[in-house]
Order: structure tokens, then sequence, then C-alpha cells
């Protein structure tokens, strides 16, 4: 993962957003410092792509070095 640009450009938050149900990019972002902060869900999403919503991870990003 990337975050030297957003230090760069003195960003201070990172997020990303994944199909719930994504168990593997869930453990993945998990394992790169990112935790919960929000889903969305909506039957008409589900009913055309199977997946309730999305989840969205947060994490803070460092200042830049």
């Amino acid at each position: 993962m990337r975050l030297r640009p957003a230090r760069a450009r003195d960003l201070r938050t990172a997020s990303i957003s994944f199909l719930i149900g994504n168990e593997a990019a869930e453990r993945c972002y998990a394992k790169a410092g990112f935790a919960f902060a929000e889903e969305k869900r909506d039957p008409a999403f589900e009913a055309i792509t199977r997946s309730p919503g999305f989840r969205r991870f947060v994490r803070a990003i460092g200042a830049p070095s």
C-alpha cells in the first residue's frame, strides 16, 4: 500500500471501501492498520450484486518524514 504520496500532500486519513462479505479484503486491510468506520446496506444493491452493500475502513496517515 502506497501512502507516501498522501503523506507528502499532508493528508491525515486513508479510506478504503469493499463489498460486505469480502472476508479476505477485510483481513488484509485490518492487517494493514485499517479499522471499521461504517457500512451501507441497500436491498436493491443486494438484489443486483448479491452483496448487501459496502463496508468502509479508515486509518491514520503519519506526518511526512
